[in-house]
């Protein structure tokens, strides 16, 4: 049968007191580290640091990409994207243009007229060719004059005629 706490107190046991002692011995209990033996001679370490026991693993962000390391992929992602979008903008504004054919006539004719111009100094020149500078003269207007014949010949036998933008300039 159960005794009553009338009858506890009467023989003396002070049950708080006793489970304060008891705590407190538990308490100071010496408990050993715990080591592990690598070599027949005895080494002994200890086997936290080791890395033999498990402990990151029982962690809740085990395995998990940290947060950083998302937000700097992302980071790269959008970096990646922006660098191949300019250069597709870059290759889209060096993209050659087709000039007109007023465009076209209107260069023919200016490459004609300046012909014309060499020709009319070539002409004016003297028959008689003595000195150098006068035949260095007449070898320039001949090489001027013979580029422009080849670039007129060029502008005729092509109707479609395309420019290409110089590098670092865009054509708006």
């Amino acid at each position: 049968m159960p005794v009553s706490l009338k009858e506890r107190k009467k023989e003396g046991k002070n049950f708080l007191a006793n489970n304060k002692k008891e705590v407190k011995e538990k308490q100071n209990v010496y408990v050993p580290e715990r080591k592990y033996v690598d070599t027949k001679g005895g080494d002994k370490h200890t086997l936290e640091p080791s890395g033999l026991k498990l402990r990151y693993v029982f962690k809740k962000d085990f395995g998990k990409t940290p947060k950083y390391l998302a937000k700097r992929d992302v980071e790269m992602r959008e970096a990646q994207e922006q660098r191949e979008r300019e250069a597709r903008e870059a290759i889209e504004s060096q993209k050659a243009k087709q000039i007109s054919e007023e465009e076209r006539q209107e260069m023919l004719k200016g490459l004609k007229e300046n012909w014309a111009a060499l020709n009319k100094a070539y002409s004016a020149q003297s028959l008689c060719i003595d000195n150098l500078p006068k035949q260095f003269r007449k070898e320039s207007l001949e090489r001027q004059m013979a580029a422009l014949e080849k670039d007129i010949d060029l502008v005729e036998r092509n109707t479609v005629i395309l420019i290409a933008s110089p590098r670092g300039h865009t054509t708006n």
